[in-house]
């Protein structure tokens, strides 16, 4: 049923449109949403982005429909953090991960210079492949801190808080560990 010659539905409120600058003022409340609903710190620049093109192609499409009983400010931040969860529900569901390169990130290590002779070049042989065996992302943060980067750098870089980086560490090295005893290595 439409209202008087209107080609929108008697129950639906009238769209409104709103600038662009409001929208963009209430990114750090969804920002915050995104961290309450559990968004990995590397994922949330991403989600961020995706709502605030979501929400403008909205708005531009008409489908900003507050209640004329609620403040437009507070109807905004509701449908924002409702969109950010759509957003992060369809993360979810992706089947990967992406991955990310860190190059650029990190700061450049001296590498020491070192005389290797066959049997060396044999045990590092070894070491890598066992390394190479060793889940994601417990290889990234050994492999970083073989490379003589600092814990906190390493958990900068990953966007992820220094305790994780520690403890995936110490999993990862224990992990190699295991890889490496199962092969007769050490």
């Amino acid at each position: 049923m439409t209202r008087r010659g209107r080609n929108r539905p008697a129950n639906q409120h009238p769209a409104v449109r709103i600038d662009i600058a409001a929208v963009v003022a209430e990114m750090p409340h969804v920002r915050r949403a995104l961290r309450r609903m559990s968004v990995w710190p590397s994922d949330v620049a991403d989600l961020e982005q995706g709502v605030l093109v979501g929400a403008w192609e909205a708005i531009e499409a008409g489908r900003f429909r507050p209640p004329p009983s609620m403040p437009v400010a507070k109807a905004l931040r509701r449908w924002l953090v409702g969109i950010a969860s759509n957003k992060v529900s369809h993360l979810r569901d992706r089947a990967h991960r992406r991955r990310e390169r860190l190059d650029g990130l990190l700061p450049k290590v001296d590498v020491i210079a070192y005389e290797w002779d066959e049997d060396d070049r044999l045990d590092a042989l070894a070491d890598v492949t066992g390394l190479a065996s060793v889940r994601e992302p417990f290889r990234t943060v050994i492999t970083l801190r073989v490379q003589g980067h600092e814990l906190r750098v390493v958990a900068r870089a990953m966007s992820t808080p220094l305790g994780t980086v520690a403890n995936r560490e110490r999993l990862g090295r224990a992990q190699l560990r295991r890889i490496l005893r199962a092969r007769g290595r050490r």
